[in-house]
């Protein structure tokens, strides 16, 4: 009976002692950790710097070790895939595609592949704040590409007026995204396609 009592107690210290050995994690270089207490709500979780740490394991805390050196990419407008197939002549992509038109100054119709890629610069913001970082970056994007579209004709908006368009697009998003306070930094804004309609494009 003594025997079975001793196996039956080193075998809970051995489960105790795995259970308190599991809370010892690592955070690479380019990564910065998040720890979580009780939930999700910023004033119960703390940052932690690249090294060996230790938390309490599950369920008392969560650690995220988002990559903050990773340049995330989201495309705003007409993505390439849909712009594809359009391409090919599918007529689902062709009926579904007027969704994603934009208006220049002079009311005439673009379809645009902007390329959006960003930074983490505060993973504990970008984990809290938005529920879908890259929705929330591409809506935002797609909203001030929108507005500085629309007071430009749409000869210049094809030409000379390009760069100007995506560094105020870029520029305009940034300030919306600071005040959202959503840990997040635009890295770029590229205009990977700008260009009418195929029905009246031979008008250009």
């Amino acid at each position: 009976m003594r025997i079975r009592t001793n196996w039956i107690l080193t075998a809970v210290i051995v489960l105790l002692a795995a259970y308190a050995a599991s809370g010892f994690y690592f955070i690479q270089p380019e990564e910065l950790g998040v720890v979580r207490w009780f939930g999700r709500a910023p004033e119960w979780s703390r940052r932690v710097p690249p090294g060996l740490h230790y938390a309490l394991p599950w369920p008392f805390c969560r650690v995220d070790q988002p990559t903050t050196s990773e340049v995330r990419r989201v495309y705003v407008g007409l993505l390439p895939e849909r712009r594809e197939a359009i391409a090919r002549g599918e007529v689902a992509s062709l009926t579904a595609s007027p969704v994603s038109d934009m208006l220049t100054g002079d009311v005439n119709i673009l379809k645009i592949t902007m390329v959006v890629q960003y930074q983490v610069i505060d993973p504990a913001a970008y984990l809290f704040v938005a529920e879908d970082p890259d929705k929330l970056v591409r809506d935002t994007v797609q909203a001030e590409l929108i507005d500085a579209l629309a007071v430009l004709p749409v000869d210049a908006a094809l030409t000379v007026a390009k760069s100007e368009l995506q560094r105020l697009t870029r520029e305009r998003a940034q300030a919306v995204l600071e005040r959202y306070g959503c840990g997040v930094l635009l890295t770029d804004t590229t205009l990977e396609a700008i260009d009418p309609p195929r029905a009246i494009i031979a008008a250009f």
